[in-house]
């Protein structure tokens, strides 16, 4: 089989053609990513049902939730967060269990309670945690004339759609600012005066903006549609509803309310740079280029601010990952490219013919792009997992190569022809070069076939190791020998020395002399170990004592904090604080950071659709690394020290790494049936946690209670005035927390809520 690799150049150069083009056509379908795609085994059902107390929420949504989908199998823990009109399930499933098929499960047994919960709670959301689901880019837009609602209602007409058709895009989230919406302010007064229940004011605007469908007129020529027509077209026309008759006369919505087009009650607000702005969020689908995605959108968002936006509306950049990983890739190619290079030059250096190292490198650059075609086929990316497997496997690639070579040049020293001396060559090493390959392969083959989700992370690091040694393994069987039988000569040693320039010669030959000292000084030691194996054998035993007396001493993460240039401050009030007080004690925070020469971009964001108005967050951007003078963790601690003491908010600067929600790498969690009790010593051991060294951005979460108004009817007289405890908890919700209408407020392709509910002043 040799031979005819050797006799057969055109073979054997188109063979390995086919693998470089099937290398080369895979390369650009290779996402680029900062590490590898993981599949967390966890899937999480969220239900939202805005206004309800932590207790009613474990009472009437969590419990029933969390007693159905417990009868899935291969469940390994289910916990739940509750709070405020919020509640959060999370099912943790044994390693090696497909996610995709478990979250088709979960969300059956979901479906089959969701008769036995609340009718009008939002629809549960069911849905696996996907390191690719987290925003891969956040946009700040602000402007100085605009109020953030009429920023928001220009981002969903001109930019958030367009942002959603583009390839690789998920979905476009906007935050900051509340929607718009036709707000119908009752007045209790006007309403006791003329003896009408909010149900009823409620209900007459319903019915009133609906269009009716009613069927068709089918004559002997023609057909015609009917329909009842009774949407509103502009605000004016909500104040005409009649909601009642008194006497004759009806009673219209304006006689009894207030309608206003308006916005929806502020439980988000955010602040870029000090001013007022709305947050815009990029994610990207599953296995797709996070650079190209970014650069799409980028290049998107340019056009429109030049074409569709106003010009006061003014575009930051919080939070781009493209610029770290094109700068984290581009480092590691040239690490590869340099080994590279360093590889063939010490071969050079070894084997003093430049047709020898060619012959030798050739296996370097065909092994690498052929391993792009099966990282395509296993649905690898190129991040740093990937890579580092091929910067390790380039020292790797060429050790056949190098020896064939050797052997060949033996064997034409002993006056052999080239095809019969690169065939004999060959055929001698063959058993070697298996044995070499197949002891790689054991080792890095089973890395690429860990479990756990570290296991997820060097999957892809060690087979692509494998894969490339399995092409390199090829080439030295192929490509190598056939190269040496048509262009290795045995040549003249003088002759060859002519040829060179005598700067290199001089330099070779000094190299020369330099290799065989340290051989000479090599053959002594290993004459003094032969001499003395127990003295040795003592030494290695010892060595290896001292290195496992020290890894106790050698940190342990999952993976290392580097400097993205991007990281965030989470602030933490304590329950019942109002937005507008968390805007004024955010305020100092953030003009700290700004005075901090190394920052680009502070964001600041309060509250939104799982977050309490009480917790916050200002995301910041720094300056690319080569224009400033500190790197990202120093600016860090810098921080840590300034907001050590802030009143009564928790302050934690932490980074934006990380696969859960959390980033920081120590989370304890205490379980019990006594909710004070546990606070109690969820307060003794975070306070013996900070005491300890190393230890930051220490923090409690989620046992604050939030501070309630309870109403208790009295029976007695409810019965007496026909009430009961279902419909005055109507009422108090129609006032206080608002009631949207069936039937929504419709301009061009926009949709907006009716909210029935008092009027701010009476709401405080």
């Amino acid at each position: 089989m040799i031979e005819t690799f050797i006799k057969r150049p055109v073979f054997t150069t188109m063979f390995i053609l086919v693998l470089v083009v099937f290398g080369i056509r895979s390369y650009p379908t290779l996402g680029i990513d900062l590490y590898p795609d993981i599949d967390l085994p966890l899937v999480g059902v969220t239900v939202t049902y805005e206004g309800t107390a932590p207790e009613e929420m474990e009472t009437l949504v969590t419990k029933p939730i969390e007693n159905r989908v417990s009868q899935v199998s291969g469940i390994k823990t289910i916990s739940s967060t509750i709070r405020e009109g919020y509640s959060q399930t999370v099912l943790e499933f044994e390693i090696g269990t497909d996610p995709r098929q478990m979250a088709s499960e979960v969300r059956e047994k979901v479906a089959g309670v969701r008769k036995r919960l609340p009718d009008d709670i939002d629809e549960p959301v069911v849905q696996r945690f996907d390191m690719a689901s987290m925003a891969i880019a956040t946009y700040s837009f602000s402007s100085s004339e605009r109020s953030t609602g009429e920023i928001r209602r220009i981002l969903h007409d001109a930019v958030v759609d367009d942002l959603q058709m583009l390839d690789g895009v998920a979905d476009v989230s906007v935050s900051g600012a509340s929607d718009r919406a036709i707000k119908i302010h009752v007045k209790p007064d006007k309403l006791n005066q003329y003896g009408i229940p909010v149900q009823t004011v409620l209900s007459k605007v319903n019915s009133a903006n609906i269009n009716t469908p009613g069927g068709k007129i089918r004559g002997d020529d023609n057909t015609i549609t009917i329909r009842t027509m009774g949407k509103m077209n502009t605000v004016d026309d909500f104040k005409d509803i009649a909601v009642a008759s008194r006497n004759g006369k009806p009673i219209l919505l304006t006689d009894v309310a207030d309608v206003e087009d308006s916005w929806e009650d502020e439980e988000t607000y955010s602040r870029t740079n000090g001013v007022p702005s709305v947050t815009l969020a990029i994610r990207k689908q599953s296995r797709t280029n996070t650079v190209q995605v970014i650069d799409t959108v980028n290049e998107r968002l340019q056009q429109i601010m030049a074409s569709d936006m106003p010009p006061d509306i003014k575009m930051d950049i919080v939070m781009d990952q493209s610029r770290y990983i094109r700068e984290n890739v581009a480092d590691v190619w040239n690490t590869i490219l340099f080994g590279g290079f360093l590889a063939l030059f010490i071969t050079y250096l070894f084997l003093g013919d430049i047709r020898a190292t060619i012959i030798g490198g050739l296996a370097i650059p065909t092994s690498i792009i052929a391993t792009f075609y099966l990282m395509r086929l296993m649905g690898f990316t190129l991040n740093n997992m990937s890579l580092m497997g091929l910067s390790l496997a380039v020292g790797f690639l060429i050790d056949d190569a190098i020896v064939l070579v050797e052997n060949v040049f033996h064997h034409l020293e002993l006056g052999k022809d080239p095809y019969t001396a690169a065939a004999d060559a060959t055929k001698e090493l063959v058993l070697a070069i298996l044995a070499t390959s197949m002891s790689l392969l054991a080792v890095f083959v089973p890395i690429g076939s860990m479990g756990e989700v570290v296991g997820q992370y060097f999957k892809q690091f060690g087979l692509t190791v494998a894969f490339a040694l399995i092409f390199s393994t090829i080439s030295a069987y192929t490509l190598t020998p056939m190269v040496s039988a048509h262009w290795l000569r045995k040549q003249d040693s003088r002759r060859q020395d002519s040829r060179r320039p005598r700067v290199l010669t001089a330099f070779l030959d000094r190299f020369e002399r330099w290799f065989q000292y340290i051989r000479l000084q090599y053959n002594r030691c290993m004459y003094y170990a032969v001499q003395h194996p127990g003295k040795i054998i003592g030494g290695a035993v010892i060595s290896l004592a001292l290195n496992l007396v020290l890894i106790p001493f050698v940190g342990t993460e999952l993976q290392p904090v580097y400097d993205s240039g991007e990281f965030r401050v989470r602030m933490k009030a304590p329950p019942g604080v109002s937005l507008e007080q968390m805007e004024r004690w955010a305020k100092p925070l953030e003009d700290t950071i700004v005075k901090i020469p190394e920052v680009r971009v502070e964001a600041m964001q309060l509250g939104g659709t799982r977050t309490p108005v009480n917790e916050g967050t200002i995301n910041v951007k720094l300056k690319p690394l080569e224009e400033r003078r500190r790197g990202m963790l120093d600016i860090m601690a810098e921080l840590r020290r300034d907001f050590r003491d802030i009143g009564d908010m928790q302050v934690s600067v932490v980074t934006n790494q990380g696969s859960r929600g959390d980033p920081r790498p120590v989370q304890i969690g205490l379980r019990g049936s006594d909710i004070g009790k546990l606070t109690g010593y969820a307060e003794t051991l975070a306070e013996k946690i900070r005491q300890v060294p190393g230890a930051t951005d220490v923090e409690i979460i989620g046992v604050d209670p939030e501070p309630e108004i309870m109403i208790r009817l009295d029976q007695k007289k409810a019965v007496q005035l026909g009430l009961d405890n279902q419909s005055v908890g109507n009422v108090v919700k129609y006032a206080f927390q608002g009631k949207s209408t069936g039937n929504s407020y419709t301009i061009g392709n926009n949709d907006y809520d009716i909210i029935v509910q008092t009027e701010r002043a009476d709401r405080r």
